[in-house]
């Protein structure tokens, strides 16, 4: 599987104000903290990015017939799925070294694939998230024409708001499920069928 990595923090599709809102509280300086944890745990859990961010990956595999139970084909699968969703866009690609100048991209599955052919050593850029075209009000967390599953909105703040009325004192994942996050983090998690 292809690993991503990022240095970019997340970028959220609710902001403080709405958490304020949610909790009914006023912020004390720990909400935006509580929103950035909440908002990276959701990504982490669900495969699913928020709003753009970059990642650049290494794919490199082993052609050859390993011993054990189930050893790897020397036919390497040429369509590798990505482990974020959405992609926007591949920025660049090399495949044994070599640049592709037009990448094979398919979006219409859920997790996208990129056509690798049958190469051990792959390397990329890709933008993944929720595509902002423009900024303003949108449906009250200040981004216009995102088309945002409500779920992916409310189990940040279920789980944000968790984190602060317990000042942090909580592991995330305990947090996700006391404060009911986890119901809606399973129903949108990536979910990959191996054959």
């Amino acid at each position: 599987m292809l690993q991503l990595l990022t240095s970019e923090p997340v970028s959220l599709p609710v902001n403080v104000a709405d958490l304020e809102s949610y909790l009914n509280g006023t912020d004390d300086g720990f909400y935006g903290v509580a929103l950035q944890a909440a908002g990276e745990y959701f990504v982490t859990n669900t495969g699913i990015e928020l709003l753009e961010r970059q990642y650049t990956g290494r794919l490199l595999r082993d052609s050859t017939i390993s011993g054990g139970v189930y050893p790897v084909s020397q036919d390497q699968d040429s369509w590798v799925e990505l482990p974020m969703w959405p992609v926007i866009a591949i920025g660049s690609m090399t495949v044994g070294g070599v640049s592709v100048v037009s990448p094979q991209l398919d979006k219409s599955v859920k997790p996208a694939r990129l056509y690798v052919g049958g190469e051990q050593d792959v390397t990329i850029t890709a933008t993944f998230g929720h595509n902002v075209t423009t900024t303003g009000s949108g449906h009250g967390h200040a981004h216009a024409n995102i088309v945002i599953d409500e779920r992916i909105c409310m189990a940040i703040l279920m789980l944000a708001g968790f984190i602060v009325e317990h000042r942090g004192a909580c592991d995330l994942t305990e947090a996700a499920n006391k404060s009911g996050a986890t119901m809606l983090i399973n129903q949108l998690k990536l979910y990959r069928v191996t054959i």
